[in-house]
Formats: structure tokens, C-alpha cells, sequence
């Protein structure tokens, strides 16, 4: 859902992304994740807090950054392999979106500039989902392992061994 609750986005592995407006049913496409044709599947979307930018993870190892009221494609942030999920957080003044992939890699790109802030890479690959405390100063990654991390500085502050995959991750609203 977008901020305001009027908008939902959802894409798949056609790779098209797309936008229904609630009151109205009515259904536009904004846009296709990649202008390949072979890899073009979406894995994950977020809505930026305030709803101006939505964010879409792709197979094709990119992340594209979209204008939510006009569909327009904003810019395209690059990962080395394909990624799997997405998250916005932070604070208003300090917004962030992380990015992760399948070959361990998690990014942290300023949600304003979309410049890369940090590269963490994770002793766990692939990493499937990612989440950040509500103030934006640790991200949490799943894998194979559940991970902690200071986002200023990329340190890792804990781990939660677990044996197998962890598809997803969350924190509380209350950090």
C-alpha cells in the first residue's frame, strides 16, 4: 500500500510492474524492471515512506526507483547478482533503502539521492529478505543466517545462527 493508502503495486515474473488505484479499481502499468527479455522477474516492491517513489528488486540484479504518481522510472541502482528483497527506512531527514542479493551482498543507498552509502557483505548468501529498525540504525538480513548490522558503519553486532534458510525479516515498530 502506498503512505496515503490509496495506491497498491505488485509485480512478478513477467518483470511488467503495476498500480491500482483502491477507490477505483482502475489498473495502470508503470513500467517493466528490466528491457530484458530473459531475466525480467520482480522479486520484491516497497513503497518510500512518504509514497512519492516505490522501489522494485529485479532478477536482471537491479533495483529500479519509480515515481508513484506518474510511473516514470527515476533511476536504476545495480547490484552484482540478482536481487532478492528490499526495504525503506530511516527517518525523514536520513531516509534509507537497503537492497539484497543472492550472492550476500546487502546495499544501503541514501533514499533521497540513491547515492550507495555502504556494501555490507554478509557471511550468509544468498540473503532473502531485509528489514531496518525505525530510526534506520540497523538492518537485519536473513539468509542462512539471521544477521544485525550498525548502518553508519557496517558492522555486523550479532548473529542468530540458524540451520537452513530464512525467507524473511521484520522489526518491531518500536525497535
Amino acid at each position: 500500500f502506498s503512505a496515503d493508502g490509496q495506491q497498491i503495486v505488485a509485480g512478478g515474473v513477467d518483470g511488467k510492474v503495476l498500480s491500482w488505484t483502491i477507490a477505483t479499481g482502475e489498473m495502470r502499468t508503470m513500467g517493466e524492471q528490466s528491457e530484458s527479455l530473459e531475466v525480467a522477474g520482480i522479486q520484491s516492491i516497497e513503497f518510500s515512506p512518504d509514497g512519492r517513489q516505490g522501489a522494485t528488486a529485479g532478477l536482471d540484479g537491479s533495483v529500479v526507483i519509480w515515481n508513484a504518481e506518474t510511473g516514470a522510472r527515476m533511476t536504476t541502482l545495480r547490484h552484482d547478482a540478482r536481487v532478492l528483497a528490499l526495504s525503506f527506512g530511516g527517518t525523514t531527514q536520513d531516509a534509507l533503502l537497503a537492497s539484497v542479493d543472492e550472492g550476500g551482498v546487502a546495499k544501503i543507498w541514501d533514499a533521497q539521492t540513491f547515492v550507495e552509502r555502504r556494501e555490507i557483505k554478509s557471511y550468509s548468501a544468498p540473503l532473502y529478505s531485509t528489514a531496518f529498525s525505525r530510526d534506520g540504525r540497523f538492518l537485519v538480513t536473513a539468509g542462512n543466517d539471521l544477521s544485525i548490522w550498525e548502518t553508519a558503519i557496517g558492522a555486523r553486532m550479532r548473529v542468530n545462527a540458524k540451520h537452513g534458510r530464512l525467507f524473511a525479516a521484520s522489526i518491531t515498530p518500536r525497535g
